[in-house]
């Protein structure tokens, strides 16, 4: 009988728990042109975003890459309405659930160039309107990329020493009990408690990735672009006794015909 008890709250969990997931938004893959994904071709114009290319922003397809395919944008300008990228609007739904659930903002790209300090010419973000959760991609003299989560005040950052320039996976994690998120870099946590930058823009909500910056020029390949939030979890409803006492007794009429079977 204490076996058919085990055996009853195994199945309580199983049939009555289900785990939380997370769920793509928006995603843009390999070389495909991201319109035909459902971004926005758009440039910032300071903390808001307009529509359409800014001046001096090229984009296409690159196949090939180091064994990628990615959507290359380049910013080759350094004057106003030089910048260039592509945004999603989400709902107020979807950024609710992400603060409240947690979000993932996931990017594989690569800086093709060295010594690119130019916080801002490479970057992809979520925006909620009041906070911004950002990662900047620049890279030293040896072509080292750097991932900076950028706040305006501490800044904190993450190079891979010694890799040169190459396609690299970095992942956002935002964790809805702390109220902050952590940066994985090849699925290695390298930066945790982050708590995003506070901004007033009044826009929002978006996803955003490309060049953001007027003053300087950077060139991203972006291999993947990501957006998911997690599912609200289901909580494990505690079963009626009389659906309980049902399931064991069917269990223990399985068990005992088992037993007269094998005699």
């Amino acid at each position: 009988m204490k076996r058919v008890i085990c055996l009853v709250s195994v199945l309580a969990v199983v049939f009555w728990t289900l785990p939380t997931f997370a769920l793509p938004i928006i995603s843009h893959n390999g070389a495909k042109d991201p319109t035909t994904e459902g971004w926005s071709p758009v440039h910032a114009s300071g903390f808001q975003i307009v529509p359409n290319l800014g001046n001096n922003v090229s984009v296409g397809p690159i196949v090939g890459d180091n064994g990628f395919d990615a959507w290359v944008v380049n910013d080759s300008g350094t004057s106003s309405g030089n910048s260039g990228g592509y945004a999603y609007s989400l709902t107020s739904t979807q950024a609710t659930d992400a603060l409240t659930h947690g979000f993932t903002l996931s990017t594989r790209l690569k800086n093709p160039n060295s010594n690119d300090t130019s916080l801002g010419s490479i970057l992809v973000n979520f925006d909620t309107g009041t906070k911004r959760y950002n990662m900047f991609f620049t890279s030293n003299a040896q072509g080292d990329p750097t991932v900076t989560l950028f706040d305006g005040g501490s800044n904190p950052s993450f190079t891979l020493n010694g890799v040169g320039p190459g396609y690299h996976l970095y992942e956002l994690v935002f964790d809805p009990s702390t109220s902050t998120a952590s940066l994985f870099v090849e699925g290695i946590e390298r930066i945790s408690g982050w708590p995003g930058r506070n901004v007033s823009s009044g826009q929002g909500p978006y996803v955003f990735w490309g060049s953001g910056q007027d003053n300087d020029t950077g060139e991203g390949r972006y291999n993947l672009v990501t957006f998911s939030v997690n599912t609200a979890p289901n909580p494990a409803p505690v079963p009626e006794p009389s659906t309980l006492l049902l399931l064991g007794s069917g269990l223990a009429l399985v068990v005992g015909f088992g037993r007269r079977w094998r005699r």
